[in-house]
């Protein structure tokens, strides 16, 4: 399992166990929509679509108008239990193998609890419309150990 990781923000991972509204925004008794991890020094969005997709994004601002991002998208499914969920990832910004993933979760109103080891992360639901700013750049690649390697969303390997 790799780990989620504190301090980032992603823009787009979708869950699901209820249904969503018909502008595609989830309703606080569905996990799926799109949610939002605000951290000390990054953000994470996850978007769950009922299609069983998802998106995650982490962003770290470098200025105020431009981003760093780390993207997954994939395949997710919920077990059986009601609360264990596996993410597959299909394509994402960094290289070489990207392993499914396990995590619980737990939802209460509008906010998504997502579990791995000793990792919590409390994402509220976004009800904003989408961003449509303009001016604002986002490089997409890989936060590495010595520090983040643009590279575009590709397949992952295996």
């Amino acid at each position: 399992m790799r780990p989620i990781q504190k301090g980032c923000l992603s823009v787009g991972v979708a869950l699901a166990t209820g249904c969503g509204s018909s502008d595609g925004r989830s309703s606080p008794q569905s996990i799926y929509g799109t949610w939002e991890y605000i951290g000390s020094t990054a953000d994470q969005g996850l978007t769950l679509n009922p299609d069983g997709t998802y998106a995650h994004e982490k962003l770290e601002a470098v200025t105020a108008t431009s981003f760093d991002a780390e993207i997954d998208r994939g395949t997710f499914t919920l077990a059986a239990d009601g609360y264990t969920m596996s993410l597959t990832p299909t394509e994402w910004t960094c290289s070489g193998a990207a392993p499914p993933y396990l995590a619980t979760y737990a939802l209460t109103g509008s906010t998504l609890v997502f579990t791995q080891g000793s990792n919590i992360l409390e994402f509220a639901l976004d009800t904003q419309s989408p961003n449509t700013a303009s001016g604002v750049a986002i490089a997409e690649g890989c936060f590495t150990s010595t520090g983040f390697v643009q590279r575009a969303l590709a397949p992952v390997s295996p």
